[in-house]
């Protein structure tokens, strides 16, 4: 039996299973709650896994990896980026939002931003929709180009029929099962991700010939390679170091992973959830950079860093590099399928719900989600196809404007009393537009990424914005407020 045959049983096994989950859960999903949020019962364990997996996407093992293929240790300083933000994240959203959200009855990330501050206007609908299509769709081409990446470097077949058949599986159990069938893949796909993830690196050490061994090896191809500093010295480290921990700002209030928070069984369950998940994104960081780092002992002058994953399941056993194949695409599509339901149900009950029709029926919105859930992932396909770009580079991009948009209002949300209708509105808008203004001037790569800009400009607007304009009831605000500050069950 041929080694392409050995990798290919294991991963369409798993592609199958994949698809199962999503008719198993076929039945949960008649409400709209149901669809979008699991019905709020969902496990800490499943939902850290899921806020995890959902969050790091095709840049661990496919951009991650390439990044840490060409730097060496210096990855780890845009990877610290990474996980200080997602700390962050754990330390100070889960509780307070799953409280908020559970009080004001919000079903979408969109329409807690709506109730929070009573917009009657239809405009943080208008501008969260806008944000999620200008930012969303370009992040799911990129986990497809990961993807396809994958595919073709392990199979003979073309970009285009690589891209179709992972299209399918994701648009598939995405539709039919809704936010329970994307939870239950992530956190069986998370399992898969870091027992992978630890197998491979420690195969990649032991075929080096051991730590001294390899570290000897990646010497003579680069010396760089056995610093953080990369060579650099002054200034020019001094900026890398900075650029790289901007990254800090591109995980914080992602609709996709953040949404985690509305749907644990109660907030007691806020820190489980956020230990558990921080230990699993350690795992997950080292794995991604010891395949990189490693697997350039093996494969020195790859044309394209990128695929140095796929490239090194070429030195194991095929049965358990079909294994670990799988375990890749489990992490693209814990990520695509993430941002394809946060897309569909802002599409049909934040638009569809909020300003078309606003008598329609559960069941309708939940067909209509289903449609949509097929036509965003067409269209992440087709820009995919069309453009095909880094996956580093065009993941750091839309997460860091779905951060700098939603980001600096969560924040405020949850812990200012004084933010108001006029300042959500104008934080959302004006982190929206700084990101893009940014990311098209020359300075943004060597000065400051656009996430952190677009971070900055909508919490000082937010601020300035809420203070110039009349505040909302405070004492309901106060009663709100000491509400959230608690765990409740």
């Amino acid at each position: 039996m041929s080694s392409s045959i050995c990798i290919a049983i294991p991963f369409i096994v798993y592609m199958i299973a994949m698809m199962a989950i999503g008719v198993f859960t076929f039945k949960s999903t008649s409400s709209v709650e149901g669809f979008a949020l699991g019905e709020r019962k969902l496990h800490p364990w499943v939902a850290a896994m899921s806020y995890v997996f959902s969050g790091c996407s095709g840049w661990m093992f496919m951009g991650a990896a390439g990044i840490s293929y060409i730097m060496g240790p210096g990855a780890w300083w845009m990877l610290l980026g990474y996980m200080i933000g997602v700390l962050f994240s754990f330390l100070t959203i889960p509780m307070r939002l799953r409280n908020y959200s559970g009080y004001l009855g919000a079903i979408t990330y969109p329409e807690f931003f709506v109730k929070r501050v009573r917009d009657d206007t239809n405009l943080i609908r208008g501008i969260c929709s806008l944000a999620l299509i200008v930012f969303i769709v370009p992040y799911i081409a990129a986990q497809y180009s990961a993807c396809i990446k994958g595919i073709t470097s392990l199979f003979n077949v073309t970009p285009l029929a690589a891209l179709l058949f992972s299209v399918a599986v994701v648009t598939i159990y995405c539709m039919l099962g809704g936010f329970k069938a994307v939870c239950l893949t992530d956190y069986i796909q998370g399992w898969v991700i870091l027992a992978g993830g630890v197998l491979i690196s420690v195969i990649l050490v032991s075929k080096a010939g051991g730590w001294g061994s390899m570290l000897a090896t990646l010497k003579e191809i680069d010396p760089t390679l056995m610093t953080a500093n990369l060579g650099k010295a002054g200034a020019a480290l001094l900026g890398f170091v900075w650029y790289s921990f901007t990254t800090v700002f591109v995980v914080i209030g992602r609709p996709h992973d953040t949404i985690r928070n509305f749907a644990i069984e109660n907030s007691k369950q806020a820190y489980e959830m956020a230990l558990f998940g921080q230990v699993a994104l350690l795992i997950n960081y080292w794995t991604s950079w010891m395949i990189g780092y490693a697997g350039r002992v093996f494969f020195p002058n790859l044309a394209d860093p990128e695929t140095i994953f796929p490239s090194v399941l070429t030195l194991i056993n095929p049965w358990v590099a079909g294994i670990l194949f799988a375990a890749l695409l489990a992490l693209l599509m814990s990520t695509v399928d993430s941002q394809l339901l946060s897309v569909a149900t802002t599409l049909s009950v934040d638009l569809y719900r909020g300003f078309i029709n606003k008598e329609a029926s559960d069941k309708k919105v939940v067909s209509l989600s289903r449609i949509a859930v097929l036509v965003v992932s067409v269209l992440g396909a087709y820009i995919c196809y069309r453009t095909p770009q880094s996956v580093m580079w065009l993941t750091l991009y839309a997460s860091g404007g779905l951060s700098a948009t939603f980001g600096p209002s969560l924040i405020l949300s949850l812990y200012w009393k004084r933010f108001n209708k006029q300042g959500a509105i104008a934080s959302m808008l004006s982190g929206l537009l700084a990101v893009i203004i940014w990311y098209k001037t020359p300075w943004r790569a060597t000065i400051i990424h656009e996430g952190l800009v677009g971070w900055i400009v909508g919490l000082v607007v937010g601020v300035v914005v809420s203070l110039m304009t009349e505040p909302l009831d405070q004492a309901q605000i106060d009663e709100e407020f000491a509400y959230i500050r608690q765990p409740h069950e």
